[in-house]
């Protein structure tokens, strides 16, 4: 009875290692060179939008998104694949993705800190919390964080004149706007 469970389970694994070979597994990934990869973003990023309505092509959109994400995920310290995953986050906002695009930005600053556009992401962060998801918390704590880490940058005036606006409507601050002004005149 021993010799015949021996033979049977030698045999079972004649058969399995003889036919998973050549076969590729789910866990497996495809290795690609950050460069090429890089390069191939940035021109198909240039090709998203139909160049007749400027309108942003959603399936193409979406795979982009897809591939920046893998390319990052794969390269987590590259400085290559910061800019296409900024990108992707922008485009997650524009087709609809606040969500996809907050969780993208995040990424971006916790990956790259030291990336160009990390004061952009930053800004876009509060930004897509105040305006897209109306989460006026995430917002204040967001664009406070922005304004300390980039008191200079080209948003900054911008993120304050946003925060202190945050959660008023648009005809609260034009009336506020109108009593500035009247009280400049006199």
């Amino acid at each position: 009875m021993n010799s015949v469970f021996k033979l049977f389970t030698a045999t079972l694994l004649l058969m399995l290692l003889t036919t998973s070979c050549g076969e590729s597994t789910p866990e497996e990934t495809i290795t690609i060179d950050p460069a090429k990869e890089h390069k191939e973003l940035m021109i198909a990023f240039q090709e998203l939008a139909d160049p007749q309505t400027g309108l942003l092509d959603q399936t193409a959109s979406t795979a982009y998104v897809e591939r920046a994400n893998n390319f990052s995920n794969q390269f987590p310290e590259d400085s290559l694949a910061a800019l296409p995953l900024y990108r992707s986050a922008e485009i997650s906002r524009s087709i609809g993705k606040p969500k996809e695009a907050i969780d993208t930005y995040k990424k971006v600053l916790e990956r790259y800190p030291n990336f160009y556009k990390a004061a952009e992401a930053r800004f876009m962060l509060a930004f897509s919390y105040d305006e897209d998801l109306k989460d006026l918390d995430q917002a204040r704590v967001a664009y406070e964080d922005y304004l300390k880490r980039h008191p200079e940058h080209t948003f900054a005036d911008d993120a304050q004149m946003l925060l202190r606006n945050l959660g008023k409507s648009d005809e609260e601050i034009l009336q506020e706007l109108e009593a500035q002004l009247n009280a400049a005149g006199n």
